[in-house]
Order: C-alpha cells, then structure tokens, then sequence
C-alpha cells in the first residue's frame, strides 16, 4: 500500500507499507466408532468450517485394503458423511486409519485421521448382555530375573503381569512357559498386578529367547491373552562388574563424563542405594518400579576410577572399573582477511579511494522573493500557480461598461429600452389537459400525468352447493344437483333396489329357524301314553341380501353479489404557447475584478551526496574450530584439558556437548 503526502508548500512524500494477507485453514474432525467388527458397515462424518470462506471439496477415505467404501461422500450443515464395510482385520496391527482432506476456496489445506480397531465378530453369549460380558485388558507382561532370597540357592526368574477390567472385582492371572510350565495366581484392584517366581535350576529350558503367555479370566468367564518372547540367561551379569545381584552397565564415555544404569528387582522400589565414583563423590538413589536405574557423572580429570553400587537393605556390593584418558583439544591461529565498509555524507570528496553512491540530500538557501497574480475563480476556490507558490491576498479592479439585453417584459431595475419590436418570441401560455381510458394513446407533443381511479359496481354469480369464498353472497334459487358422495346399503331379497344404485355383492344369512318337537322318552303307565322328555330340532332357514353403492346429492344453487372494481383511466396534457414581441433593454454597469496574489521564494540548492570507502586488513584470529574462508598462516596447536589452569579451554573440557 502506497500513501503520498502534500503540503501547502507543495511538497510531495511517499509513504509504502507491505501488507501480508495469510489464509487461515480450515478446521475439521472425523466422528464415528473407534471399532468396528469384521463385516460391519460403519459411517464417519467429517465435521469441518472455515473461518475466512467457504469448502470446496470434502474426501474421506482409507489407508488399507481391507475396508471398502460404500457408495459416495454425502454432505449437508457442514457434515459429509460416507459408509465404510470393514472385510477383514489388517494384519499389521489389526487397525484402519480413515483419512480426511478438506480444502477452502483460497488454497487451504487440511488433514485429520481417524484410527479404527477392526475386531472380530462378537458371539451370541456376548450380544446378551453386553454390560457385564466385556473382556479383561492386559495391560502390561513383563519378566525379570534376581537372586533369590536368603535360604534358596541360585537365581530366579519373576513373571508380571498387569490387566483390568471394570466389570469384575478379582482377576485370574494364568502364565505358561514355552508349553512346559504353568503358573496361575489371584489377585484384586484396579488395575490388578500379579507376579510369581521360579528358580531357573528348575526350569526345563536352556538359555536364549523363551515364549510366555499372559490369559486372564474375569469373574464372568471371559479371557483375554496375550504372548511374548523374552531372552534369559542363567549367567551371571555383565562380566566387567564384579557383585552377583546387582550387574552394572556403562552405557557411554565422552571424555571425562560417563554414563550408565544397573539393575535391581522393582520389588526394593522405595530403598535405598548409595552410588560411589570413585573421586570422593558419592550420592543416594531411591528405587523406583523399574528393572533398570540409570546415573551420570563427570570427572575432573582423566584416570582410572572405580564405580560401586551398594544396596543399603544388603551387604552386597557391586563394581565397576572406569579408565578415562586425559582430553585433548585443538587450537587453531590464523589471519582472516577482513573487509571493512566505510560510509559518509558530503558536497565533495573526503579524500582518496572515495566512491560516490548518489545524493543523500539536497539543502535549499532562499535568496529571492518572486510575486504574481491570477484572476479569482468566481468564488469556486482558486488552483495554486505551482509548487512553492503561496496566497497572500486578493485585489479588486473596476471598470464601468454597457450591458445590453431583450426581453418580453420589463428586466426590472436600472434598465432602460432602447428599441421596441425587435424580434417576436414563443412565450409559453399554459397547459391543455385531456382523459383517455387506455394509455399511450396520443403522440409525443402529449406528456402523460397520471392514471385517475374510478369506482364501478358489477354484478356477479356463481352456482354452488355450498356459499362461496367471500362476502355479500345472497342464495337465489334451486339449478340442479351434485354428486356429494356414496354410502352402501343392504337390500334383501324381497326387496327391489333403485336402478341408479350400484350393486356390490351378495350375502347369504339365516332369516330364521323351523322348529319341530319329538319325544324321546314316554311313560305307558297312563292311557294314552305321557311323554316324559322331549327334545326340540332346530333348522335353520336361509335366504339371500344384496349390498349397492349408493349415490348422495347436494342441492346446486344459484349465487349472487354486488361488487365495487376499481377502473382507471389516463390523463394527458401539452403545452401551448402564444407569439409576443421582445424589446431590447440596456443600462451602464461597474464591474469589478478579483485576483488573487500569490508568492514564491526562490532558492539555491546545494546537493550533498553519500560516500563509500572499502578497506581490507589481515586480523589476527584464535579458534578451536578449523578455520575456513580466505585465511592464512594456519597453525594448529594440540593442548590437553586441564593442563593451563589459566587458558580458555573449549566447553568440552568440561564435559559439555
């Protein structure tokens, strides 16, 4: 951006600016399960804005082969979904990775990921209650080796393991070696540990990498494994140190500084162990639920040292020797060629082997005074002559002159006339108005004016069975009929049906029963014979129903109002005009005339410019770094650490990188 600047001298300064214009990208997330079973399909949603714009383009995608899409990506209030079935579990590390790219309408990018656990398809004694039926998760199986405890000869190995499970209080840990042993212990918590040991005489397998699995089994029965390989050796620790239970290692020597860790079983977390170095430097370490413990120390100087561990719960002790040599360092003299740039300003040059670079400034001394005027711009505002030109005032000249005009009437005023009829003239008279009823009816000497309303009443009908929309409707009289419906009756069979019913169907039913008596069991005791039980016979007696649709009407009528319209029409006029004679008209008159004074000074410049000298010297250097560049009369110099207690030694003497 460029800014320019004006004084009322007329001097003119540029301003510029440089204006970064940063794009800010859009934001986005993927949501959807973070697992999801073989054969099942799952959708993921990509939920992303743009701060500065709007997205154009959405992909969600996958990194394996074992997930396809299905169908395309869908999108709707800044969500686009799309469905992924998962066929099988990767066999890297039985994870899918779902990838999504968002891009804005000014080239911003941005990535996220979304990690799925492919499992495999859950069994119908899970489905049934999903609550309690969740799996324990190990957490963490480990093995490490000690000595064993006062009594027991020979070294032991420890199996650790750690799970959890928030559906059950108490967990079943189960380890089994190389196919060959099995251990099993109980334990409780959140997450639960267990741990169990073995001596490695009584265990039948040689040295090198041994196979474990971990099961664990909850309260409900379900049981999660997992299984490693570690390397165990029966022989003692590392062979430069010297103590059985405690093996020390030295890890890295840089000079005169050392590195290195021991080990000691996680059971002692929370002891003691006192650490010697051998330089009357000893400190205390507190053990934590590690196998390996790690320490760092640097020595004054080179020589052979002795570094000890020993554990303030035991008499055991164990150490290490450590031989540092003394260190070296190189010092490098040299001369540099130095260039050296000298800069100044002046009218001329300050001396030999000056160069000049261009004008630096330019001073101005006034030495005249120049004056001018120009006529006022009738009040509008007056342009400057120039830059440097400056107003000091106005000025008024007057001059006396004829001024002559023709008229139809009188000017008014100091106005004399000088010669009657001296021209005829179309002066305007008035306007001519007319109505039309449609517009746009007349030629272009007509000018339309307005459209003026007119209220009318019409007459109007309409035939219906019911009273329709609108008000002031008045029922006349009856004009026929309208089907409104159907409704279905039964007629029976001794009955007749209007024609313009519809018949249907028909329907036999019982119209009744005939019933006949017969004796079942008479006494002969009286003359005639009485019957004792009778039983009565029913049969029933048929006949026939017709079902028809039946048609409904509603009576049609007449329907009357009266209603106002509103009708328009257009009104149009012209102008029309007369002849009158014009007379001329004249009269003296002062006039005067404004100008305005202006002022400039005028100056003598003098330019002052920039100048440049380069000189080029030969400094004397001292470095422990290898010199590079234009350089001469290298010498290098090999001094041993700590050697000159006053010299300035290089950082690594002192242990540092």
């Amino acid at each position: 951006m460029t800014a320019i600047v004006v004084d009322d001298d007329g001097a003119t300064s540029t301003l510029e600016k440089t204006v970064e214009i940063r794009n800010t990208p859009p934001t986005a997330r993927i949501e959807g399960d973070n697992i999801a079973v073989v054969n099942a399909t799952k959708e993921y949603r990509v939920v992303a804005s743009d701060p500065g714009g709007r997205i154009i383009s959405v992909s969600l995608a996958d990194d394996a082969g074992s997930v396809v899409p299905v169908g395309t990506v869908s999108s709707g209030s800044g969500e686009w979904a799309r469905s992924f079935r998962f066929d099988g579990i990767p066999e890297r590390d039985g994870t899918v990775t779902i990838e999504a790219t968002v891009r804005d309408e000014h080239g911003g990018v941005t990535k996220v990921e979304k990690e799925v656990t492919v499992v495999g398809e859950t069994t119908k004694s899970e489905m049934a209650n999903p609550v309690s039926q969740q799996a324990p998760e190990i957490l963490d199986l480990n093995i490490s080796l000690r000595e064993a405890p006062d009594g027991i000869s020979g070294r032991q190995v420890i199996l650790t393991g750690i799970a959890n499970d928030n559906d059950s209080d108490r967990l079943h840990f189960q380890w089994k070696v190389d196919d060959r042993l099995l251990f099993s212990t109980r334990e409780e918590g959140s997450p639960a540990r267990a741990s169990v040991s073995h001596g490695l005489e009584n265990m039948e397998f040689d040295d090198g990498t041994v196979g474990v699995q971990l099961t664990v089994t909850d309260q409900n029965g379900h049981q999660q494994s997992v299984k490693e390989s570690f390397d165990v050796h029966r022989g003692t620790p590392t062979e430069s140190s010297k103590g059985l239970t405690i093996p020390i290692e030295l890890t890295e020597v840089d000079g005169t500084t050392v590195q290195g860790r021991y080990r000691i079983d996680p059971m002692h977390a929370g002891k003691q162990v006192v650490i010697g170095f051998g330089d009357k430097n000893v400190t205390t370490h507190t053990i934590k639920e590690t196998n390996y413990h790690y320490f760092r120390h640097r020595y004054a100087s080179g020589g052979n040292y002795h570094i000890s561990v020993h554990p303030a719960w035991s008499p055991d002790k164990a150490s290490i020797p450590v031989r540092l040599s003394e260190a070296e360092y190189n010092v490098w003299v040299y001369e540099r060629n130095t260039t050296e740039v000298h800069r100044t300003k002046a009218f001329e040059s300050p001396g030999e082997n000056w160069t000049r670079e261009g004008i630096a400034r330019i001073d101005r001394e006034q030495i005249d005074t120049k004056t001018m005027r120009t006529p006022a711009d009738s009040g509008r505002g007056t342009l400057s002559p120039g830059q440097e030109w400056y107003r000091v005032g106005t000025t008024t000249e007057y001059d006396t002159e004829r001024r002559t005009t023709r008229s139809t009437d009188h000017p008014g005023g100091e106005w004399e006339i000088a010669e009657q009829n001296v021209d005829q003239r179309r002066v305007f008279d008035g306007w001519e108005y007319t109505t039309m009823p449609q517009r746009d009816a007349f030629g272009d000497d007509w000018e339309y004016v307005e459209a003026v309303p007119r209220t009318v009443e019409r007459g109007e009908t309409k035939r219906s069975a019911d009273r329709p929309a609108g008000s002031g409707w008045e029922r006349g009289d009856r004009v026929g009929r309208t089907l409104a419906g159907y409704h279905t009756q039964w007629v029976y069979s001794h009955y007749r049906a209007p024609e313009h019913w519809e018949y249907r169907r028909s329907d036999r039913y019982v119209s009744g029963y005939d019933e006949t008596e017969y004796c079942v069991e008479r006494s002969y005791r009286f003359d005639p014979p009485v019957c004792i039980k009778s039983e009565t016979e029913r049969d029933p007696q048929y006949d026939y129903r017709y079902e028809y649709r039946v048609p409904e009407y509603d009576a049609v009528y007449e329907w009357e109002r009266t209603v106002e319209e509103t009708e328009y029409s257009h009104r149009y006029r012209r102008a029309t005009y007369e002849q009158e004679a014009v007379h001329e008209y004249e009269k003296q008159v002062r006039v005067g005339t404004e100008y305005v004074q202006w002022k400039r000074p005028v100056f003598e410049t003098t330019e002052v410019y920039r100048w440049q000298k380069i000189t080029y010297t030969w400094e004397q250097v001292r470095a422990f770094s290898e010199p590079t560049g234009d350089v001469r009369n290298v010498t290098k110099i090999v001094k041993e650490c700590g050697a000159d207690p006053n010299a300035d030694e290089p950082t690594a003497c002192n242990g540092e990188t």
